[in-house]
């Protein structure tokens, strides 16, 4: 996911995207563990992807309190 594709977001999407996110690092943690994970790169993927949404969504509150 790329930063300008999710700065257009509402913080309602970027919340449910955070929980979507957070879900696909569950079921790729339970995945790597059980040696089904075939693309290893995707649970590093699906973490930085949090750290975006993470970011966005402490500047769009910071925004609204200012």
């Amino acid at each position: 996911m790329k930063i300008n594709e999710l700065k257009n977001l509402t913080l309602k999407e970027l919340e449910n995207n955070e929980t979507d996110l957070y879900r696909k690092v569950f079921e790729l943690k339970c995945k790597k563990a059980t040696n089904q994970l075939s693309k290893t790169h995707e649970l590093k993927q699906a973490k930085k992807d949090i750290a975006r949404v993470k970011t966005l969504l402490q500047m769009k509150q910071h925004e609204g309190k200012e």
